[in-house]
């Protein structure tokens, strides 16, 4: 079945040509060799599938060279998606973490990481940055500035910009925060390997964000949800049912009082740093 040329693009396709797009540029001749290869439908469909992912590759490759202006990285657009890659190694207290970070930038004496990504904006992919931010940081990259560009909510929408700034100026204290808020993760990812906790990829960082509850509901069931939107995939109704909803899920004064502790501990810093932090103040002198 995988040898038979697609009736349309969907998600998963237009991701990886996307991702490849962003990666490795778009070469003359790029959406003719692609229609030719059968990768995508032949003709008006498929040249306008190919053309609506360009226009979101230009607009993500526009972002990040906007923002390395603005943050006077001397780098030309077409080198941006290729910055260096760093291993990283941190143990905490018995606990090993270790992964590998791109996007790594020179900027005037200071490490800038800047990455873009061919997809829509998550909120998973705040605290994804914030963990390689933390891993960095708590190896000594105590002066990192971390931006990260996704794509909009539609193809229609510009792209949103993450940005996290330095924890600290005193470089001995950034590493001990850093360390700190790794350790206060893995101490979460380690209780949620032992039992259910009530954590959401939305409704948690929506609650943190608004302060009530009405948000992370709306966060939780959205009324009008595309594929990926809301937290009721295919684990959650496993265990709660199709049409839970967040107020199912936290009908016990415990679990409501768990929700909100785990909310502020997983999402709270990471949050509150990109709220803080000020690309213009952080730019090359």
């Amino acid at each position: 079945m995988d040898d038979l040329e697609p009736v349309q693009v969907d998600g998963r396709r237009r991701w990886r040509l996307g991702s490849e797009a962003l990666a490795g540029g778009m070469a003359p001749g790029w959406s003719e060799a692609l229609l030719a290869s059968g990768a995508v439908p032949a003709g008006t469909p498929g040249r306008a599938a190919l053309a609506d992912i360009a226009g979101e590759v230009e607009q993500l490759r526009s972002t990040l060279a906007a923002t390395a202006d603005r943050l006077g990285l001397p780098v030309h657009r077409d080198a941006l998606t290729d910055g260096d890659q760093r291993n990283v190694e941190v143990s905490l207290e018995g606990r090993y973490l270790g992964g590998q970070v791109d996007g790594l930038h020179d900027l005037g004496g200071r490490t800038l990481r800047l990455a873009a990504r061919f997809v829509r904006r998550r909120p998973e992919q705040l605290l994804e940055a914030w963990i390689a931010h933390l891993a960095l940081t708590a190896t000594g990259t105590t002066d990192l500035v971390s931006v990260i560009v996704a794509r909009g909510g539609s193809s229609r929408s510009r792209p949103h910009v993450w940005r996290l700034g330095p924890l600290d100026t005193d470089p001995d204290a950034a590493i001990e925060l850093a360390e700190r808020h790794l350790a206060a993760l893995a101490e979460v990812h380690d209780a949620a390997r032992r039992r259910l906790l009530p954590l959401f990829p939305h409704a948690s960082p929506r609650y943190v964000e608004k302060g009530n509850f009405a948000a992370a509901r709306d966060a939780f069931a959205p009324a009008f949800a595309r594929a990926g939107d809301g937290d009721r995939d295919e684990y959650v109704r496993e265990v709660y049912g199709a049409e839970v909803s967040l107020d199912d899920v936290l009908d016990d004064g415990t679990v409501r009082r768990r929700f909100q502790e785990l909310a502020h501990a997983v999402w709270g810093p990471a949050l509150e740093q990109q709220r803080t932090t000020d690309l213009d103040a952080l730019a090359a002198p």
